[in-house]
């Protein structure tokens, strides 16, 4: 049985082998640009490394530092990168649905990934984005408007 520091990073690794893809794939979706993601998450798996004893609930953590992450590389740089082809990824990217989700507030972009793609509830969301529960079904609603807008747009 492992105590002390080494069962914290065993901990640290189930969480990173159970969600490192699926938190990859959602900053992806987020960010619309491969290298933010896997920064992002290597990122946050590192902090929570280093932040191990001062962390209550590792999965519901590593989510929300790796999404701060990513926003803050995106208000660095300004502007969405243009989403290009995934390596080391073998899913299809869905490039016309990433580009629809590239065209949305960040707010909303994060509820939408965060809601529909990772399964977290309004409240899950409030918590992780710093912001109300209402405040995110908010952003919901209009992602969903702006979406099937943009998403008609592409089909017709």
């Amino acid at each position: 049985m492992q105590t002390g520091r080494a069962a914290i990073a065993a901990d640290i690794e189930e969480a990173y082998r159970a969600e490192g893809d699926r938190l990859f794939y959602a900053l992806l979706a987020y960010s619309g640009d491969p290298e933010i993601a896997r920064e992002s998450v290597a990122e946050a798996f590192a902090r929570a490394l280093a932040s191990a004893a001062g962390i209550r609930e590792i999965v519901p953590w590593v989510w929300q530092v790796s999404f701060r992450l990513a926003a803050a590389e995106l208000r660095h740089r300004s502007r969405l990168a243009p989403l290009t082809e995934v390596q080391d990824h073998p899913a299809p990217v869905p490039t016309n649905l990433f580009e629809a989700l590239a065209r949305l507030s960040n707010r909303q972009r994060a509820a939408i990934v965060l809601h529909y793609y990772a399964g977290y509830q309004l409240d899950e969301i409030a918590a992780l984005l710093g912001t109300r529960r209402g405040t995110v079904g908010v952003h919901l609603y209009r992602a969903r408007v702006r979406l099937r807008g943009l998403l008609e747009e592409k089909d017709g």
